[in-house]
């Protein structure tokens, strides 16, 4: 018999759902019932087993009980006990199948522990509620639910991301770091929340999501990291339109996509996740190293390749050596692409000045993305949104030594896309400044250029196309003598050099475009915008050697490796 303490309150909440009118706390309320108590879920199929029986008698098969596929699931990780069987006609069996499947497909989550392979999928057997799992699950706290008067967690990274809730009709801003249950949209920048437990959540924009509970986050629409390094946070709730992500003791991400396809995808980098699909009969673990997209139609698994280069994971680096080394060699700017300050500024480590501004005509456009060891670097979206900072000024090299490196990201290649240019539009030599680094007109290869002491625009151009959707390391060299260019540690180009003759009064530093003369808009409309991201972006007012350019090429990729553990992104091109 179910426990007393809850028998009144389970009744009413299930006459509430046979009339529809079950609202949201009252499904949660529900939810928590049902998953805490066996003997509840037990009473509760109980009913739904008499309702079958009494619609196939009365011809009332066609009535429908059970609640939308949409309502919030709220009880991860219970166990369903296997139920006696009773002597009920072919038709109310098959009502009664459907319905208690759906009723604890929707309320429940169930955690399934394959017998052979982890990342296999499990197909139910047809007519069961649901399939448990063979470990023993961590049971959720029985509480009448979380009022949008309480704190569900605080806000622990901002910057410049704009956050709404929900009251009444309209979305009013959210200025305060402690957040209640509710529903919430991000409509610009990142978020980072941290719960009690110990749970890390980091969101992207824009992000429509639901906070019902300290363990429960319903994501709507957007991309979310969630890291869940202690104890108390092992069984963090990630729940889609298609399915929900129960963490086992773990870091996952997950994205709903609602303009692209309707579907969401959940990617496991370390450890392992729980995954119930809400419309199919999958359930399995989704375990370090893969991921799997589910449709919102039928929520039916689809393996797909992990993405590391998707998700913002931390908004610090994971390793400070490439950091330092690159300050040993005391650069005139460098610019480490971090979310911090007030989110739309590149700051210069090297000093108080000579930080860059962001600019991007489309406001709702998110401006970070992952960097390559971790953190955050500078996103653009080429002719998309045509984003792009500025440095109004810096210091320029006073002999005929330049180095200018970064690590870069592409999407795509775009005609003359920028990386960094000191440099004016015309062709004039007079209108050239210290350097020129991006792509090479519409060949997409990696290209820079200097003016030398003759006023010849001198080129050093990769043979081949910039591989896209990794990351690189990039840097061009100048002496007295050769201009060479790098990319991932080897030497791709270079050309004989006569110095450098670049105008002074061509002071900005441009990243991502290039800018018109004398002005900080874009020199056109039409091209040179980069389509990727930016890093770690350093001028250095010296010549560094082949091995100082190889040496710091291996330490960001060590760097890169240990963040992302065995599934690499960057490649040793030895």
């Amino acid at each position: 018999m179910p426990d007393q303490t809850y028998q009144e309150e389970l009744e009413q909440l299930l006459t509430k759902l046979e009339d529809s009118e079950l609202d949201a706390l009252d499904r949660i309320r529900l939810g928590e019932i049902l998953g805490c108590d066996p003997n509840m879920l037990d009473h509760y199929l109980d009913q739904i087993e008499m309702e079958a029986m009494l619609r196939e008698t009365y011809g009332l098969l066609n009535r429908s009980f059970i609640v939308s596929p949409n309502s919030p699931i709220i009880s991860p990780g219970v166990n369903v006990r296997p139920r006696t069987k009773r002597s009920v006609s072919t038709g109310a069996r098959l009502v009664l199948a459907s319905v208690s499947f759906a009723i604890v497909g929707y309320f429940i989550g169930v955690a399934v522990s394959p017998s052979q392979d982890e990342s296999a999928l499990i197909s139910a057997p047809a007519g069961d509620a649901a399939i448990a799992d063979q470990s023993e699950p961590s049971k959720p706290v029985l509480t009448p639910g979380t009022p949008e008067t309480l704190n569900v967690c605080r806000i622990s990274h901002r910057t410049q991301a704009q956050l709404h809730q929900l009251k009444g009709d309209s979305y009013q801003d959210v200025s305060g770091d402690e957040l209640a249950a509710g529903q919430y949209r991000l409509s610009q920048g990142n978020l980072g929340l941290l719960y009690e437990s110990g749970a890390r959540i980091i969101l992207q924009s824009p992000a429509s999501f639901r906070l019902l509970s300290s363990k429960h986050l319903i994501l709507d629409e957007g991309r979310t990291n969630v890291l869940c390094s202690t104890k108390q946070s092992k069984g963090f709730l990630v729940e889609t339109p298609s399915g929900l992500a129960t963490d086992l003791g773990t870091e996952f991400a997950v994205e709903v996509n609602t303009t692209n396809g309707l579907k969401d995808e959940f990617h496991v980098f370390t450890g392992e996740v729980s995954l119930r699909p809400k419309l199919s009969p999958y359930n399995f673990k989704l375990t370090e190293g893969h991921a799997t997209r589910l449709d919102h139609k039928t929520s039916t698994p689809a393996g797909i390749d992990l993405d590391h280069q998707r998700f913002i994971r931390s908004f610090e680096t994971h390793s400070d050596e490439y950091y330092h080394k690159i300050l040993s060699h005391k650069p005139a700017v460098y610019y480490t692409m971090s979310d911090v300050g007030d989110g739309n500024t590149l700051y210069n480590e090297t000093q108080d000045l000579y930080h860059g501004m962001i600019f991007k005509p489309d406001q709702q456009s998110n401006h970070w993305g992952p960097g390559f060891n971790g953190g955050t670097s500078f996103q653009m979206d080429g002719m998309n949104c045509e984003i792009y900072a500025v440095v109004p000024d810096y210091p320029k090299a006073q002999s005929d030594e330049l180095t200018v490196m970064a690590w870069i990201y592409a999407e795509s290649r775009p005609c003359w896309g920028s990386i960094a240019k000191n440099w004016g539009h015309k062709s004039e030599a007079r209108f050239r400044g210290q350097f020129h680094f991006g792509l090479y007109a519409f060949t997409g290869q990696l290209e820079a250029s200097v003016n030398d002491k003759t006023d010849q625009e001198v080129f050093a151009i990769d043979s081949e196309p910039l591989p896209l959707h990794q990351w690189h390391h990039v840097a061009l060299v100048v002496d007295a003598s050769s201009l060479k260019l790098y990319r991932n540690g080897a030497m791709v180009a270079h050309s004989q050099c006569h110095g450098l003759n670049g105008n002074p009064e061509i002071r900005p530093l441009a990243i991502g475009t290039k800018l018109g003369n004398e002005t900080i808009k874009p020199a056109v409309t039409h091209n040179s915008f980069w389509d990727g991201r930016v890093d770690h972006l350093a001028i250095i007012n010296k010549s560094l050697s082949a091995d100082e350019i190889s040496e710091l090429y291996h330490i960001g990729v060590t760097s890169s490796e240990e963040f992302l553990g065995n599934n690499r992104i960057v490649k040793l091109q030895e």
